[in-house]
């Protein structure tokens, strides 16, 4: 297996546990893979916090955001599963 397809896998299973997990999880199971596999995550600023108001992630070679973290998780999730149809397709 290589390691174009070793990280696509694991982009995949992430994304399923994602899914499957309870809405409450979410975010901290998305933190722990950010750690683990060395990607970013950018919460949206909330409360009069400055910086962005858009949450942002960037996680094994896929990167999107949303209005808030479920919504950037939720956006993260689809755009895993439409890249590995694409990558079956092609």
């Amino acid at each position: 297996m290589s390691l174009t397809h070793a990280i696509a896998e694991q982009r995949v299973n992430l994304a399923v546990s994602l899914e499957c997990a309870p809405a409450e999880f979410r975010t901290e199971i998305l933190k722990t893979a950010v750690v683990a596999f060395g990607g970013t995550f950018v919460p949206a600023a909330t409360g009069g916090r400055h910086g962005s108001h858009l949450a942002e992630v960037n996680l094994l070679g896929i990167s999107h955001m949303g209005n808030s973290t479920e919504e950037c998780t939720a956006n993260w999730i689809k755009a895993v599963f439409r890249t590995a149809q694409d990558e079956v397709a092609a």
